[in-house]
Parts: structure tokens; C-alpha cells; sequence
């Protein structure tokens, strides 16, 4: 299962599932989460 992103509200807020956080994220969850935190 891959990371998904999806916006909560038209302005601000997401969920993010598909991530274990129990693990270290590896290089490509970390960019989409951190490019996500930029977005939403």
C-alpha cells in the first residue's frame, strides 16, 4: 500500500494514510509528506 494524501477542507488540512510511523520513513514518504505540509 502506497502513501495517500487527501485534502480534509477546501482551505487547509489533510490526512495521510499508508504511512507506518512504528518505522523510519524512507527518502520518498518523507518528500510527500513534507511537500503535503507545504500544500495543505
Amino acid at each position: 500500500m502506497g502513501i495517500s494524501i487527501t485534502s480534509v477542507t477546501p482551505v487547509f488540512g489533510a490526512r495521510i494514510t499508508g504511512v507506518d510511523l512504528r518505522r523510519k520513513l524512507s527518502d520518498d514518504e518523507f518528500v510527500a509528506i513534507r511537500e503535503a505540509l507545504d500544500e495543505y
